[in-house]
């Protein structure tokens, strides 16, 4: 019990030790003979420390982002470098310099979004879209996002809340485009995103959401989703739905098709097709308070009476001066037709639903084709690029009760709301995917997502709804098709001639724009190679390939011509001279960002994970490397050294980058430099079958400072909006501003539709203490520390199968099989000589399966324990068909102690997981709040005093108790031992995971 009270006390004393961080003291130089040096922290700091040579050139990491609290510690350096290669030279010196830092990472938020929560499920969100279609039904409007990859695509919000998102609990059904209700049903226009000739209609009850059957329906489970009672269904080329609309006294649904000239009339009850029409290019249909169809024909809108049998009357009513109507809506009242008109107009117009006069009109003419100045009295109904065909561009008009409307405004991601006078009230707003974002560095305060620009409040330290930030700009309408709509915009930047210029990608080249204070995007006709890109000073930085050598060049700004288009010097300074490795590529990798500093630093970075796209070989050596500016291939420093392929572990430490877990290339972001710090970001397509948002920050020494940024896994899998959480965020930029304070800003695929902002703080906390090395050493002389222990993973081969008998280790089966893998360096990937065992089992049929350490020939006189790292990812506690174990055993084969996770279905439909030492429940949890915890790796360790055994298992209670069987010989423990057993009960055989680390034998 000492033992246990020692541990408590320990445990207490590292909890009152958690206090705020404050800023670290450096300590002087301290000569350190030998191969020990010894280090001081004065507060309770995040520490990394490495080896240099020549004070500047870091030539070993020792650990990176380790917490130390106060005190004074020894710590060893082997004398070789990060592959354990012997660094000796004679008469050479070298540094230890260990880095403290109380630096702060805060999510502050998104901006673009104006939801009103700022995470979690009520937050607006969508995959490319804002709103693509809105309905209003008793106190809801129900609206559709249209294509999700796999999330909901349909939703509803209160009109007393519209920028709270309320989901409609259907299921994953299909991606939606329109919608319509006729009070009792709403009706959904959609698609199938994988097989896009395939397009229907379903539909959910007002109330309750739940999904309509109806009885001429049929069942369609489009791709990747769940099955659904469809009608309408179309299966040919061009067949989106363009339009869709219900009669709310009569009986008919309305769905027209323009790609295939159709128009479908359906029993709106039954879903039974009661006519197919031709009516070329039809769209944007309504119906008014008599049950009129009103439906939009190329530029014209007219009326039809709707005849007994479906069909159509001849046009009674045609609206004039449209050029092109995009959306229809009739008022509440019954009085006016309401058009979206795109093309030149750019305007909502409204015309007596009777004789056809136009009475008003909204919005500027022309829109943004006219000025990029964004106002709550224009609109962007379609610009220069808008297909004709599922056009990226989905305007409607919706009418509340009370006579106020919506209209979308989808160029600008964006649907506004207006009282019955045309008065601007509100908007609901989110953005589409942002791939592509950047800020401008002379003027932080400008933030670019495409063609979108924002201007930004940094006091607003807490970005929800629309404080802190408002869309100013979009520059987008006159861009045409022939510039690359997924890079767009990009590295806007002001010059010191006070104009603000960008890049725009039209084929094999940049084009040079102005962004000017007033007016439209203007096209240069500078014509710039792929291989430039504009810098904060206005430079042009180059990167070319001759041989196998990469020459990095910056072409200075001279001034600008007569029609103020910046001019650069023809010669240019070589920044850095790399020959081809795993740090720039294999093709190269042209850098996406400015890569020298303001310290005279050049920072490469391979965001890839695939050496040569041919083959594929995986880059296994470094993907950041720094060097002195101008140097030719001597780098300062290299770091962010590859993890191996079948690495299946939790996101690394900094100083890694990970190639595994079945991530996709492409796997990192790019790389800022911003005085001393050095930022890489990875967004990790398929990490663990999700993404990640990742980001590592480096003093520019080549030391951690820290990493910040979360998961799709960390997480969980389908949890909406989650703190930090962004996919594929490929463009991250970081700014810093008066106060010194660094604002990292990225895009998001779809987990929050905005742009995100972190605040890095506490930078002024940075210190280094450097302990100087006498002499070099060899390997041969270094010095092991003393251990009292067995080192039960000595001698395990490195990311293999485990050969049977090896380093200790036996297996039954010897070999692995489908169901049955024994494994090593699955959780680790940082050193050869430090493994981990990974043990997967799922046999369905009855069988035993053991994987056992020997422990050799003990007779321990007082006590023996075994302590190590324990993870169970991704596994299945013992329940049913199959179990699991880790015991001790002792000289004749009689269980010691048990270990094992089980499942607790007493209480159902509450389910409790329990972590059982000997017969004694030592964890137990529900659902995240325990299996979060056994997934990593967990201390633990098994000890044995005077025949008493207590259990440790990372933070919770210990527990004390008897050995298992009382007829053991607790004084001669002789086997470990991983037991997976299948019974023959009926229960399912789900697969069980055991890995175990660092497991250390002590016997006294």
């Amino acid at each position: 019990m000492k033992i246990i009270t020692a541990i408590f006390l320990t445990l207490l004393f590292f909890a009152a030790e958690a206090q705020k961080p404050v800023k670290p003291v450096a300590v002087k130089d301290i000569a350190t003979p030998g191969n020990k040096f010894t280090f001081k922290i004065t507060a309770t700091s995040q520490t990394s420390a490495g080896v240099f040579e020549n004070d500047s050139i870091l030539v070993r990491t020792l650990w990176s982002n380790v917490t130390y609290r106060p005190g004074t510690y020894t710590n060893y350096w082997d004398g070789n470098d990060d592959y354990h290669r012997s660094l000796a030279k004679p008469g050479k010196v070298y540094k230890i310099k260990v880095l403290t830092n109380n630096v702060v990472y805060t999510w502050q938020g998104t901006i673009g979004n104006s939801s009103t929560r700022m995470t979690g499920a009520a937050k607006h969100r969508g995959y490319y879209h804002c709103m693509r279609g809105l309905a209003f039904a008793e106190s809801y409007g129900y609206f559709c996002t249209g294509y999700s990859e796999g999330s909901p695509s349909i939703a509803k919000f209160n009109i007393a809340t519209p920028n709270e998102k309320i989901d409609i609990a259907t299921g994953s059904t299909a991606d939606a485009n329109y919608v319509a209700t006729d009070g009792t049903k709403v009706y959904w226009g959609a698609f199938d995103s994988f097989s896009d000739k395939n397009s229907f209609v379903f539909a959910t009850s007002v109330g309750n959401e739940v999904l309509v059957k109806f009885t001429n329906g049929l069942a369609y489970t489009p791709t990747y989703r769940s099955e659904v009672n469809v009608i309408s269904y179309v299966n040919a080329p061009n067949s989106l739905i363009s339009g869709l609309t219900v009669q709310r006294k009569g009986s008919y649904l309305f769905v027209a098709r323009r790609g295939i000239g159709q128009l479908q009339v359906l029993n709106k009850a039954t879903g039974a097709l009661v006519q197919t029409l031709a009516y070329n290019d039809c769209k944007a249909l309504c119906v008014d308070a008599s049950d009129n169809l009103w439906m939009a024909q190329g530029s014209t809108v007219s009326k039809y009476q709707v005849n007994n049998n479906g069909t159509l009357s001849a046009a009674i009513l045609t609206l004039s001066g449209l050029v092109d109507p995009l959306a229809t809506q009739v008022s509440n009242d019954g009085k006016l037709i309401t058009v979206t008109d795109g093309g030149r107009n750019q305007q909502v117009k409204f015309f007596n639903n009777s004789s056809g006069i136009l009475t008003n009109t909204l919005g500027v003419a022309g829109g943004y084709f006219t000025d990029a100045t964004v106002n709550d009295n224009k609109f962007y109904f379609s610009d220069a690029r808008t297909a004709r065909q599922n056009p990226a561009l989905i305007t409607f008009i919706a009418y509340q009760a009370d006579g106020s409307f919506w209209v979308a405004d989808p160029g600008n991601s964006r649907v506004q709301h207006y009282n019955s006078s045309r008065t601007f009230i509100d908007r609901v707003m989110w953005l589409g995917s942002t791939y592509s974002t950047w800020v401008d560095r002379t003027n932080i305060n400008r933030v670019f997502a495409y063609y979108w620009e924002f201007a930004v409040d940094y006091s607003v330290q807490t970005l929800t709804g629309a404080k802190g930030w408002s869309l100013v700009k979009n520059w987008g309408a006159n861009v045409t098709s022939a510039y690359d709509g997924f890079v767009t915009l990009k590295y806007q930047t002001t010059l010191r001639n006070g104009r603000t210029y960008g890049m725009m990608r039209k084929g094999s080249f940049w084009e040079m724009v102005e962004l000017p204070s007033t007016g439209t995007m203007r096209f240069t006709g500078i014509f710039i190679p792929l291989s430039k890109i504009l810098c904060s000073d206005g430079s042009l930085q180059d990167h070319s390939e001759i041989g196998l050598a990469n020459v990095y060049q910056r072409f200075p700004l001279t001034g600008f011509d007569g029609s103020r288009n910046p001019q650069w010097s023809s010669t240019g300074e070589t920044l850095a001279f790399a020959t081809n490795d795993p740090v720039t590529g294999s093709p190269a990798t042209t850098p996406s960002n400015q890569i020298f500093s303001t310290t005279s630093k050049v920072v490469l970075f391979n965001p890839n994970i695939i050496l040569n796209k041919k083959g594929p070989a995986y880059v296994t050596g470094y993907h950041l490397g720094v060097m002195e500016r101008g140097a030719k291939d001597e780098y300062v420093f290299q770091t962010e050294r590859a993890t191996h392929r079948n690495y299946q572990g939790s996101y690394p430490a900094p100083g890694w980058f990970d190639i595994g877990n079945n991530v996709n290339d492409f796997a990192g972001g790019n790389v800022n430099i911003v005085d001393r710090n050095i930022i890489t970001s990875y967004h990790g397509e398929f990490w663990k079958d999700g993404q990640t948002n990742k980001y590592n920050h480096y003093y520019d020494n080549g030391l951690a400072i820290g990493q910040f940024g979360t998961t799709r896994k960390d997480v969980g899998f389908g949890n909406h909006a989650a703190p930090m959480m962004a996919g594929n965020a490929l463009s991250p930029v970081v700014v810093k501003d008066a106060k010194g304070d660094l604002y990292l800003w990225h895009g998001d695929e779809s987990d929050h539709s905005g742009i995100h902002r972190w605040k890095i703080t506490g930078l002024n906390t940075i210190a280094e203490q450097t302990i100087i090395m006498s002499s070099a050493r060899s390997a041969e002389a270094y010095a092991v520390p003393v251990i009292d222990y067995v080192d039960l993973m000595a001698g395990l081969p490195f990311d293999t199968m485990l050969p049977n008998k090896t380093g200790g280790w036996t297996r039954s089966p010897a070999t692995n099989n489908a169901d049955w893998h024994v494994n090593t360096s699955r959780l680790t990937y940082a050193d050869p000589l430090d493994t981990d065992l990974k043990i997967d089992f799922g046999q369905s049929t009855p069988i035993t399966n053991t994987v056992s350490r020997d422990l050799g020939k003990n007779n321990v006189t007082t006590s023996w324990s075994i302590s190590g790292y324990l993870a169970y990812p991704d596994n299945a506690p013992n329940y049913g068909r199959i179990e699991q174990y880790l015991k001790v055993l002792d000289d004749a084969g009689k269980v010691l102690t048990t270990f094992y996770p089980t499942r607790d279905y007493s209480a159902y439909p509450t389910v409790t997981t329990q972590i059982k030492a000997n017969t004694i429940t030592l964890a137990t949890g529900t659902g995240n709040s325990i299996t979060s915890v056994m997934n990593n790796f967990v201390p633990f360790t098994i000890s044995v005093m005077r025949g008493a055994v207590t259990f440790i298992y990372g933070n919770y209670k210990p527990v004390t108790t008897t050995i298992f069987d009382a007829t053991a010989n607790w004084r001669s423990p002789a086997t470990l031992q991983c037991q997976f057993i299948t019974n023959n009960s009926n229960y399912p055989a789900y697969g069980v995971t055991i890995d175990l680390y660092q497991l250390k034998y002590r016997g006294h």
